[in-house]
């Protein structure tokens, strides 16, 4: 969904592409995807030649992109990377515009940029509180939307939920957990430590974004029963005091942030479906630390959390680098 989502965006910001390919594996090859008012032909990425293709954005399993993004550098062009695996390689640039745009500069050591995951709709709400007093601690809950894992949990969802609402039984998912109707503390293995493969990338994310390994992250990825948006409990505790008033000053004038102020509440399905910005309410001090501050975030986690920052990405570096 993330790559149907790239397509679009693409299309409605009206990138200067000249031509544009729509990839992915065998067996969607001959489908037709949507770009604007046309449609492309699905081609396969496993035969596809990347020569004479200036940028590619992958937006595919980590295990495809490491076969594939080093085939496409190879024919000379810049891959902008949506998989985690490059996150941690200190020779691509890990980058979201409103905070690091500047680190593009560095594109040309490897060919590739690597967009975050969900952590890139909280870092334009982190990055000017870390700057401003100083980020020590941050604690994270963040309530997914199944659109997250693909179109295979939309249509699942889908289909328990049409069951359960006319009294019939709803076929659990391929792990036997029941989605609709029903909160999952988590989806997939987890580590020795109990973390799940994407908490611990949002973990080395958030630190690697705020250029600051000394920050104590601790997240959780709960799945609920919504089809699209992220809903994120943020707590911080910072070196300085920040009181709620100038936090929210602060927000109102953030990059790609909407501050959704009282008696108001930003939700992910009211609000933030179908838009670009992050959306922050509920800000207050969290009362338990002297210097600790609580926020409600919520984003389209196919847009900010996901494609649009990737095509964000393309943007700048067709600007000022390609």
């Amino acid at each position: 969904m993330v790559g149907e989502a790239v397509l679009a965006i693409l299309a409605e910001r009206n990138f200067p592409a000249r031509k544009v390919h729509a990839l992915a594996s065998a067996r969607s090859f001959g489908e037709d995807m949507s770009y604007g008012k046309r449609s492309l032909a699905v081609e396969d990425l496993a035969t596809f030649d990347f020569a004479g293709v200036d940028l590619a954005i992958f937006a595919v399993p980590a295990e495809v992109a490491a076969l594939h993004v080093p085939r496409a550098v190879s024919a000379g062009c810049v891959v902008i990377d949506h998989s985690d695996c490059y996150v941690d390689d200190v020779d691509v640039p890990l980058v979201v515009p409103e905070i690091n745009a500047s680190a593009l500069s560095d594109y040309k050591q490897r060919g590739i940029i690597a967009s975050p995951c969900g952590s890139a709709a909280l870092m334009p709400v982190l990055k000017p509180l870390h700057d401003l007093v100083g980020i020590t601690r941050v604690r994270l809950t963040t309530c997914q939307a199944v659109s997250g894992g693909g179109r295979l949990g939309v249509e699942a969802l889908a289909r328990q939920t049409a069951a359960l609402l006319n009294a019939q039984p709803a076929e659990a998912g391929t792990d036997n957990v029941q989605t609709a109707f029903n909160v999952r503390p988590m989806v997939g293995g987890a580590d020795a430590d109990g973390y799940t493969r994407n908490e611990s990338r949002m973990m080395r994310e958030i630190r690697r974004l705020l250029a600051d390994e000394g920050i104590g992250v601790d997240v959780a990825l709960v799945d609920v029963p919504v089809f699209f948006g992220h809903s994120s409990v943020v707590r911080l505790e910072t070196r300085e005091a920040l009181g709620v008033e100038a936090a929210c000053d602060l927000l109102r004038a953030a990059p790609g942030v909407l501050l959704v102020e009282l008696p108001e509440q930003p939700t992910a399905v009211s609000h933030a479906s179908g838009r670009d910005e992050v959306l922050v309410g509920r800000i207050r001090r969290d009362q338990s630390h002297p210097h600790g501050l609580q926020l409600w975030v919520v984003a389209d986690n196919l847009r900010k959390g996901a494609a649009l920052n990737s095509v964000q990405i393309a943007e700048i570096l067709i600007k000022d680098y390609i």
